[in-house]
């Protein structure tokens, strides 16, 4: 819930927490439930990602997964750390700084579904930036993203799949949109007029064109 309200109903959760290799598993029945871990600064909350609840890790918690966030985190946790985050800044428990310190860690993340929640946080800020820091805002979104940008590439390569192709105009919408990067909005005008004219485009890169231009 991103409000709190007057409902007092208790539900049983089972929660998975990964801490030295080790998971602890236990039934949330009242309010507070202690479990003793092998490696306190280094535990996975939800691991696996198979728990149906939000989850918020004190800041030196978060920053220790945050380190080694590709070895330490499955695809799925990796989702759940950065949609979980986002949640806490809608609901007042966590700052957009704070978000944007996740989505630096994530920077040379080559996941979708990751990249999907980082955009969505991304975008959501963008929409409460005042007037006076939308250009230094644009400029953190650009430098945020364009390292996925460079390994994901500009141009459709031979033999990729539909998701390295859906991740390509996620950033490029990213990129052009939301950081108004000047390459990728040129980028962008030639593949609508392309797509416009009847010639080959990417589906991708044309309908990611259609917002930046």
């Amino acid at each position: 819930r991103y409000l709190a309200d007057d409902d007092d109903r208790r539900w049983s959760v089972p929660v998975v927490v990964r801490s030295g290799g080790r998971e602890h598993r236990r039934l949330l029945v009242d309010r507070v439930e202690l479990v003793r871990l092998d490696d306190p600064i280094a535990a996975v909350v939800n691991a696996g990602g198979h728990g149906f609840y939000r989850v918020q890790y004190a800041t030196e918690l978060r920053a220790a997964l945050l380190a080694d966030a590709s070895e330490q985190l499955s695809t799925v946790e990796r989702f759940g750390l950065v949609d979980d985050t986002w949640s806490a800044v809608l609901s007042g428990r966590a700052t957009a700084a704070e978000f944007l310190d996740v989505v630096r860690a994530f920077a040379f993340e080559h996941d979708l579904p990751v990249w999907r929640a980082l955009g969505t946080g991304l975008r959501g800020i963008g929409r409460l930036v005042g007037p006076d820091d939308h250009d230094r805002y644009r400029a953190e979104v650009g430098e945020l993203v364009r390292p996925a940008l460079d390994i994901c590439g500009l141009e459709v390569a031979e033999g990729e799949g539909p998701l390295e192709r859906q991740l390509r105009g996620l950033l490029v919408g990213l990129a052009g949109s939301v950081a108004h990067d000047d390459e990728v909005i040129g980028l962008a005008r030639g593949w609508q007029a392309a797509d416009q004219r009847g010639d080959a485009v990417d589906p991708e890169l044309a309908a990611a064109a259609v917002p930046v231009v």
